[in-house]
């Protein structure tokens, strides 16, 4: 596929929230276990936290107390 084109058929959003978002790029890949299961959608300021609203394919159940950790893909 190609880089980006992701696209969750069925999704349901969720808000995560960072205390920086520092270089986190537009469609970034949300993955589980190695596994692509969403796209970032678009990240906002409040106040001073970063909240990344991300796109989550449906078929995918996340636990309510689920950590989120950026992680760089490359070198």
């Amino acid at each position: 596929p190609v880089p980006g084109a992701y696209t969750p058929i069925g999704k349901y959003s969720i808000k995560i929230e960072f205390s920086s978002v520092l270089n986190l790029p537009a469609r970034a890949k949300v993955d589980l276990g190695g596994v692509q299961v969403g796209v970032l959608d678009r990240v906002e300021l409040v106040d001073s936290t970063a909240v990344a609203h991300v796109d989550v394919d449906e078929n995918v159940r996340l636990p309510r107390d689920i950590r989120a950790e950026l992680r760089q893909a490359t070198v």
